[in-house]
This record gives structure tokens, sequence and C-alpha cells, in this order.
């Protein structure tokens, strides 16, 4: 029996003991007492008044002192606030409770609700290790889900991964260029984290190779770049160049100039260029890039699956970004022909959220590669 029904019980006794009444357990309204006040369990004394011929003040000192009196085992004190009889419920009892039942594995369990509820949790990019945050979210999720099947509740638990788009790619083409065909079985590091140090390798050739091409625009050399990046770093170094004040909203200005220009530096140093062009290819299905993504993505898989196992994480269903991104292009499409979409100039397709408070949202790149929410439209879809 639950704790919440052991008082349940007491009480309808000690209304019987003291006024003759015969209450079903269910007659009595009982809550988790407030954290501002004194006690445990709070008994509600308002849909009792009338039935027992009481005022709450009376009501709750008569009651209070009988389960206190008879239960003893149970309660160690009262209060009263209004119409609320605050119980105080003794240590010894918990103890007790807990070493009657924690080997039970119905312990806090309900009936069927008839909910079905699905919980998501881990969730993790195959271009590096389950980290402290996956951990802290693994965990939480997992005791989530299994509280709400205790609860009387239909529970999935699933995971979605994210297997592909051009973070997956990083890992890849730097593995490629650095990699000398080394694997976590001739090296010895587990698989996940294997990977995630050729991510770590790309980001920081990106850096090395955005630094010199800064140093040539410092120059005026943009033969590096093509036409309409050229173009957008002339303007936007000739607005930073007529920037003169150093009030605070040039500052800001200026930051933004800088921002806007380190983001097309990175997206055409030559490493991410490659980058983007594995990814173009793998959306294409190029024999060799799959061949290669698969590889690598088992060596992660097996990375996780020791971790999952050492923390004992588990899910009933796991999703792949790399087969719910299919079906988030045909939506896609499918809102560009309703009118829902709109195709920028430049070739790429966004939706406009103004209306609601919201940005502009890019769904799909110019080169037709898809971006995060282009899978999360067709993993709702998926789920639901």
């Amino acid at each position: 029996m639950s704790l919440a029904a052991t008082i349940k019980e007491a009480a309808a006794k000690a209304i019987k003991e003291l006024y003759s009444v015969d209450l079903s357990p269910n007659d009595i309204t009982i809550n988790q007492t407030k954290p501002e006040f004194e006690g445990d369990y709070t008994l509600v004394l308002f849909t009792l008044v009338k039935q027992l011929r009481k005022s709450p003040e009376q009501l709750g000192k008569e009651l209070g002192e009988q389960l206190v009196a008879t239960y003893s085992n149970l309660f160690v004190s009262y209060n009263i606030i209004k119409g609320f009889l605050n119980l105080v419920v003794a240590d010894s009892f918990y103890l007790q409770h807990l070493a009657d039942n924690y080997a039970s594995e119905k312990i806090g369990s309900f009936s069927s609700t008839g909910k079905k509820i699905m919980v998501e949790y881990s969730s993790p990019n195959t271009n590096k290790p389950l980290h402290l945050g996956h951990l802290r979210n693994n965990f939480l999720g997992w005791s989530v889900a299994e509280i709400l099947k205790a609860s009387g509740n239909e529970v999935m638990k699933s995971c979605i991964v994210n297997d592909r788009g051009i973070h997956i790619c990083k890992s890849m083409i730097a593995w490629e260029i650095f990699g000398n065909g080394e694997t976590p079985q001739s090296t010895g590091i587990k698989g996940d984290h294997f990977v995630g140090d050729y991510y770590v390798k790309c980001e920081n050739q990106i850096k090395k190779e955005a630094a010199e091409l800064s140093d040539k625009i410092a120059a005026d050399d943009y033969s590096d770049f093509s036409d309409e990046p050229r173009r957008k770093l002339v303007q936007l170094k000739e607005l930073g160049n007529a920037v003169v004040s150093t009030t605070d909203k040039d500052k800001e200005k200026l930051k933004k100039i800088g921002d806007e220009m380190k983001e097309i530096i990175r997206a055409n140093t030559p490493i991410m260029k490659r980058a983007q062009k594995m990814l173009v290819d793998w959306e294409a299905g190029k024999p060799e890039v799959i061949d290669l993504w698969k590889k690598m993505n088992g060596w992660v898989y097996e990375g996780f699956d020791q971790t999952y196992k050492r923390i004992g994480s588990d899910f009933d269903k796991t999703y792949y970004e790399s087969e719910t991104y299919l079906l988030g292009k045909h939506f896609v499409e499918e809102g560009l022909s309703k009118g829902v979409l709109y195709r920028k100039d430049d070739g790429s397709v966004w939706i406009d959220l103004t209306d609601e408070g919201l940005d502009e949202k890019l769904v799909l790149r110019r080169d037709g590669t898809s971006v995060y929410i282009t899978q999360d439209i067709g993993l709702a879809d998926e789920k639901y």
C-alpha cells in the first residue's frame, strides 16, 4: 500500500472512531504539504465539514490529536492552516515503509492510464563521443521514462541519431586527409573518440586556412573566392572601413560586419569546400562517400554501445537523420507547391514566421542539401 493510501485509511478510521461516521478512504482528500508550511501531507478539511458538522478549525484539532495519539508510529505532530490539516510523518515510518517495499518491482506503480507517451533522450551526433551533457540527458530521460511507465503509462523510449550532415562530413574529410588508414582498432582508441578527434582536426584546419584567407583579404587579394562571396566580402570590408567613430553603436556594427566576414571566410576555406562537396555527393548517393560514411559511423556506434551498456541506457526505437531527412525534403517540396514556403534568388528555401513573432528560417540550402530542421520535419511526421 502506498504512503498516501495508508494515510487516507488512517484518517477514515479516525473519523469513524471520533464521529461514528463511515467514510471510504477515497472520500478523503490529501496532498503533499506545500514547501512553505510544516508537514509532509495535508488533509483537506473543507470536503468533510458539512457532513461531520464541525468547523474546519475544530475538526482539524480533533482529527489531528486523534491521528497523532492513535497512530504514533505514523504521525509525530500536526498543525492547522485555515481549512487544511498538515501532518508530519515519522521518520521511522518512512524507513520501515522503505524496508518493507524497496525490493518490490511494483513499488510506486499505478494501474494503466491508457496514455501513450514518447520520451526522447540522448540523441547524439556521430561526429564526436558522448560527453557529460549526453550522460546527464540519458540519466534524466531514462529515469523520466521509467517513472512514467510505473505511473501506468505506455512509454516508448526513443533516440534520434544525427548521423548525416556537414558536421559528419567534417570528420570524414579530415580522416581522408590526415587519417593515413588509421582505425580505432589500429590505434586502440574507442570508436566515438577516434572519430571525434578527426572532427577537431577539421576545425583546427578550418581556423588555420581561415587565418590565411583573412591575411589575403587584408591585402585586397580575393583570388581564392568565387564571384558571389568575393562581392560580399568587398562590400563588407568597405562598410567596415567607412565606420570611423568609436561609439557603442558603431562598435556593435563593426562586430556584426566582422562576424559576417568570418562566416563567409570559414565557408570558403579549402577544407570546408571539400566537406560541403562531400555532403552534396552523400545526398547524391556517391558510392565511395557512402562507404566511408558507413565505416566511420560504424566506429562511432561501437563506441556509443559501450557507453550505453556501461550506464544502463536503452531505447525502444531509434530514428536516424539519414532516413528522416528525405521525408523532410518531401514536405519542403510540398510546402513550396502550396506557397507555405518560398525560394530566394540564390535557390535556398525558407519559411517566414514573422507573423508568429519568430524569424525567417532556412529549411533547404541553395545547393539542395538539407539542414537540421529539414529532417526534424520528417521526424515529427514519423513519430506522430
